[in-house]
């Protein structure tokens, strides 16, 4: 009997290790974009990362609108034909949420850790579009047309 009451802690105590794993290995606590470089160079880098991140940061955004577009230029970038052949992840970075993928919801510190093994696609509600030798920060807001966020890498 003490046997099975020994192992059964031993079980617990692994499921517990398991489930809080993201949160003991998380040290990020910002997105490190790099030096700001122009297009054509963020181009190169990307044709040569094999894996490549898809942010939607909805942080703190209340007007639908402006969540919707971030959102939609999300799916658009990850239907993008220059994409084909990426190892693609996609986050979502939401106030209430942390860090959502199709998996589960991590605190947005690991998934900032995950994103420095490749290059970023960082929507947010922003008027301008940059370009780092580690990210993209793509500014969306209130006008967005459908389909417009997308990448054609040329080989």
């Amino acid at each position: 009997m003490e046997k099975i009451k020994i192992l059964i802690s031993l079980l617990l105590v692994l499921v517990a290790i398991y489930f809080a794993y993201p949160y003991l290995t998380s040290v990020s606590s910002e997105l490190v974009v790099g030096n700001e470089i122009d297009s054509a160079t963020f181009n190169a880098l990307l044709t040569d990362s094999e894996n490549v991140f898809i942010v939607m940061d909805i942080q703190g955004i209340n007007d639908s609108k402006i969540r919707q577009n971030i959102l939609q230029c999300g799916v658009d970038f990850a239907g993008s034909f220059g994409l084909v052949g990426k190892n693609l992840t996609l986050y979502s970075f939401d106030t209430n949420q942390g860090c959502v993928n199709i998996e589960r919801n991590y605190p947005i510190s690991y998934c900032l850790k995950q994103m420095e093994m490749g290059i970023t696609l960082y929507i947010e509600d922003s008027n301008e579009t940059k370009f780092y030798t580690n990210a993209m920060r793509v500014g969306i807001g209130n006008n967005y047309t459908a389909g417009s966020c997308s990448v054609g890498i040329k080989q």
